[in-house]
């Protein structure tokens, strides 16, 4: 018999899991809180580890019931991080404008982050 050992659930598209000791189904079928929010480009496209190698410096930690975001830059600051920490705290509706910015002084190009509509993007 097969057995669920870990799951991980990665709210921001491209960012670090999070790993909850459970997940309910989602309405449209998949794991609820998994790629809720995503990081998209000036041209519609998603930013990710394969389009942009900073993805991966990016350390990230995500509270959706809180609907706060935590970020860091993984290497102590390198980059264009806006913070003297390479750090930052956002809540992703009130501070969404805030935490756009940080991301694109730090991607070095215009970013949004969107929500994806019923909590799950394709």
């Amino acid at each position: 018999m097969a057995t669920l050992s870990r799951i991980r659930v990665h709210p921001v598209k491209a960012l670090d899991p999070e790993e909850p000791e459970t997940v309910r189904i989602s309405e449209v079928g998949g794991l609820a809180g998994d790629r809720s929010y995503a990081i998209v480009d000036a041209d519609g496209w998603y930013v990710n580890g394969k389009r942009t190698a900073a993805v991966h410096r990016l350390r990230s930690s995500v509270d959706l019931d809180a609907g706060v975001v935590e970020l860091r830059v993984a290497d102590g600051g390198s980059g264009a991080a806006p913070s003297e920490t390479g750090q930052a705290r956002f809540d992703l509706d009130d501070e969404r404008g805030d935490l756009e910015a940080w991301l694109s002084d730090y991607f070095g190009f215009d970013v949004t982050v969107e929500a994806a509509p019923g909590g799950e993007l394709a």
